[in-house]
């Protein structure tokens, strides 16, 4: 089966999510499935290495603002500006 991880390391590298999403992912990979990650990420720090065997794909946002808006569309302005 192939598997799509999204994890937001923006704030904090270190999270308890994104740590629980690499051992996730390890756990999948013994079971041979292709994992995916999709790493939320601000453009200047390296992010660590995933999982040997998953697949890492970066996608930058350096203003959160704007990641949150792509994230959750036009709802997130409108929720602001009320």
């Amino acid at each position: 089966m192939r598997i799509l991880l999204v994890l937001d390391r923006v704030e904090n590298p270190a999270s308890a999510n994104a740590l629980m999403g690499f051992r996730l992912a390890e756990q999948l990979l013994r079971r041979d499935h292709t994992v995916h990650i999709l790493t939320l990420w601000d453009g200047l720090h390296t992010p660590p290495a995933p999982p040997e065997g998953a697949m890492q794909h970066l996608l930058a946002f350096a203003d959160e603002r704007q990641m949150n808006e792509a994230l959750h569309g036009s709802a997130t302005r409108t929720a602001r500006s009320l």
